[in-house]
């Protein structure tokens, strides 16, 4: 019966800790036209290291003035290294992002591609092996001893050096939103999570007087096409975060006496790796995880000029809602809902955990039973 229990509780631990985690590497696929949603999805989080390795960054491209330009969604610089090295060796190993490059058709549509970077914080940018300064030591004047003709003991000074203070690495902030954005006269619904508007201007009006606040007192913005406004290209404010990063808000402009499309519900809808029967006209969808911690949703609109955005897609547990807001041209809104269900391998293990049980139990009573039997057959012989 000991023999059965141990046995037993090797399984249990075998089953609890089969779980491995999951780095991005080289072998890891980019791609050059992805959703919002794929694009965030693929971005690592901020690292902090020594060492080196693979880091996977989201990039967005806009096509406004004819030439593409890029943006990292959060910044080129997300690997910090601990010991020091402000300008490591980092290289562009793998990129999706090829087809935006030089001119292109003006166009209002953001596009999204990922590239993956190799980062090594012991060598330097030209590639040369990354040393650590130290601060230099000093021993402490040690003064001449006179000798008489009499033997004496000479006095040993213990050396002493100063002690080093390591540099913590200022980490510079990421953060690149718009806190609130008004326009005089211009009736205009704000969230910073959405980066594409459209307004309706007289003809007559060819500049706008905007109230802009970042969320970040250490950000700046830029603000183009609001002066002789052209009508054929938006008005763009690009937000500068202090480490470098961009975010581009974009307001189309149209006439007042054109009809702007109220179309804000979805073509398609897809959760990688779940099956879910999709309907426009069906808001509320439930989703049952195991251990992922969020989802890769691919979201495509009924309407070209509509955008959207996604909330609550981050460290899911049972009971989250992950909100998809789809914004169309005249700011009308529709949301969709996906209830998240965590289901748990607990239930699975105690099932195991009785059945093993169960039998070992049920194996112990017939072996005593038959050996009773054999001890009474060898008495009822005698």
């Amino acid at each position: 019966m000991k023999k059965i229990l141990n046995l037993l509780f090797t399984f249990i631990l075998i089953f609890i800790f089969m779980i491995n985690g999951k780095a991005i590497d080289y072998n890891t696929p980019v791609y050059s036209d992805m959703t919002y949603s794929q694009c965030v999805e693929f971005q690592d989080s901020a690292l902090y290291t020594t060492g080196s390795g693979y880091f996977g960054h989201c990039i967005k491209a806009t096509c406004y003035s004819g030439v593409w330009k890029t943006y990292y969604y959060i910044s080129e610089n997300m690997v910090r290294c601990a010991n020091g090295n402000d300008a490591k060796y980092v290289q562009i190993v793998k990129t999706g992002c090829s087809n935006y490059v030089g001119s292109c058709t003006p166009s209002t549509k953001e596009r999204y591609c990922s590239i993956i970077t190799y980062y090594d914080c012991n060598k330097t940018l030209s590639g040369t092996p990354f040393t650590t300064p130290t601060t230099p030591t000093t021993s402490p004047f040690v003064p001449p001893i006179t000798t008489k003709k009499t033997t004496t003991k000479r006095p040993i000074f213990p050396k002493t050096t100063r002690p080093t203070t390591a540099t913590t690495p200022i980490i510079k902030s990421n953060n690149n939103f718009i806190q609130s954005l008004t326009i005089e006269d211009v009736e205009l619904v704000f969230n910073k999570n959405i980066t594409n508007y459209t307004i309706q201007l007289d003809k007559n009006i060819n500049t706008l007087n905007f109230t802009i606040v970042l969320e970040d007192t250490k950000a700046n913005y830029e603000l183009e096409n609001n002066e002789e406004i052209n009508r054929e290209i938006p008005i763009k404010i690009t937000v500068t975060a202090e480490d470098a990063s961009t975010r581009v808000y974009t307001i189309n402009i149209k006439d007042k006496e054109e009809i702007l499309d109220s179309n804000s519900k979805l073509n398609d809808l897809k959760i990688q790796g779940f099956k879910i029967k999709f309907d426009p006209n069906i808001l509320t969808y439930d989703v049952t995880i195991k251990k992922q911690n969020s989802l890769n949703i691919s979201v495509k609109p009924q309407s070209e000029t509509s955008s959207y955005y996604i909330t609550g897609n981050r460290n899911l547990k049972n009971k989250s809602q992950i909100t998809i807001t789809v914004k169309a041209e005249d700011a009308s809104e529709t949301k969709y809902i996906i209830n998240i269900k965590k289901s748990t391998n607990f239930t699975n293990i105690i099932i195991v955990i009785l059945v093993i049980g169960i039998a070992g139990f049920v194996g112990f009573k017939v072996f005593r039973k038959v050996t009773t039997k054999e001890v009474e057959a060898s008495y009822e012989y005698e």
